[in-house]
């Protein structure tokens, strides 16, 4: 997995990969920028870290859920409960969103950790009536692009907590509007999801894009590595691209223990 955050500094890069991604285990993956640091968290542990420092940069990123929206790298398989924090969430906050998730509740709960929540996804039944429903007050609906669009009800599927979205890895995608609305007191953030995967090609879970500049805020994606820019399966990754869409300074590798 690759987190990208834009800042006005330079590329930093944590990244963390593992060995054997079970298709049929949901995962849950947090990438945080807090000024100082990027931190990626799995299932609730901190796996990779790195410095970083610089203001980030968001001013027309869209945001895309499944894909680069629409550009390729779809996701084959599914994701749930997608949020977006205006800032850093602690450890012990991380840990307890994954327990949250670990608990298997029939709906998304919406009254927990929503302090500095500015966009979140649950893909549940009642958030799905008319579009997907960003439920952080934000309005950040998404719409579904590619075969969601014509066949809603083949979008979802069991999920983590309450109903997922299933992607066909072809053309599925949510368009979830821009950052606009929320970014400009953003100054360090947290993305999580929950997510499983049944294919080994390179794929976005979610990230930000700058359609005119092609520059990101930020992107989770899994089986990419960002150093060759090779399919590497299972490996996972976080990194910061800065806001002049530089390569990457460099990462390190570190072996999460997840099968």
């Amino acid at each position: 997995m690759r987190f990208i955050v834009t800042t006005s500094v330079g590329s930093y890069t944590a990244l963390s990969p593992t060995s054997d991604t079970d298709t049929t285990h949901w995962y849950h993956f947090v990438g945080v920028y807090n000024g100082s640091n990027v931190l990626l968290y799995a299932d609730g542990v901190l796996v990779a870290s790195t410095a970083a420092t610089g203001a980030l940069s968001y001013t027309g990123y869209a945001i895309g859920i499944g894909s680069d929206l629409g550009g390729g790298a779809y996701l084959e398989g599914s994701i749930d409960d997608v949020r977006i924090y205006n800032r850093a969430l602690s450890t012990t906050e991380i840990t307890q969103l994954y327990h949250l998730g670990a608990a298997k509740f029939g709906v998304t709960p919406k009254k927990a950790f929503t302090s500095g929540l500015v966009g979140h996804w649950t893909f549940d039944g009642p958030d799905m009536t008319s579009n997907v429903a960003d439920v952080s007050g934000n309005g950040n609906n998404g719409t579904l692009q590619g075969a969601f669009a014509t066949a809603t009800s083949s979008a979802v599927s069991i999920g983590k907590l309450g109903q997922a979205l299933s992607f066909n890895g072809t053309d599925d995608y949510v368009n979830a509007g821009t950052m606009d609305s929320f970014s400009s007191n953003m100054t360090t953030g947290t993305f999580s999801a929950w997510f499983k995967t049944t294919s080994t090609a390179i794929q976005v879970l979610a990230g930000t894009l700058n359609t005119t500049t092609s520059e990101a805020f930020f992107r989770v994606a899994i089986n990419f590595n960002p150093t060759t820019g090779a399919n590497e399966v299972g490996k996972v990754q976080l990194f910061i691209r800065s806001n002049s869409n530089n390569d990457l300074a460099g990462g390190v590798n570190i072996d999460t223990g997840i099968t």
